[in-house]
């Protein structure tokens, strides 16, 4: 297994997670994430295969200061998933 930050111009790497999300890949929405300070994304690649992400965001609250949350989780159905898990 190997896990992979993915960052600005990673659009092309993104679609490749699409089978762990609940959806396809918005291309505006990926390049806007991906280009965003405080999103994040990291991928898990079993090789050359996606078999799963989790996302978050960094934030400055005014009493907190910086915080990070999880956001999205997802694995595709291989690896026990097949979309974001779970739902609230």
């Amino acid at each position: 297994m190997d896990i992979r930050r993915l960052g600005q111009g990673d659009e092309c790497a993104l679609e490749g997670v699409g089978a762990c999300f609940d959806g396809p890949v918005q291309a505006a929405a990926a390049t806007r994430f991906l280009n965003a300070e405080g999103h994040h994304i990291l991928v898990v690649y079993a090789g050359e295969t996606v078999v799963g992400f989790v996302s978050g965001v960094a934030m400055t609250h005014p009493d907190t200061g910086s915080e990070r949350s999880l956001y999205a989780l997802g694995a595709t159905s291989t690896f026990g998933g097949g979309g974001t898990e779970p739902r609230w």
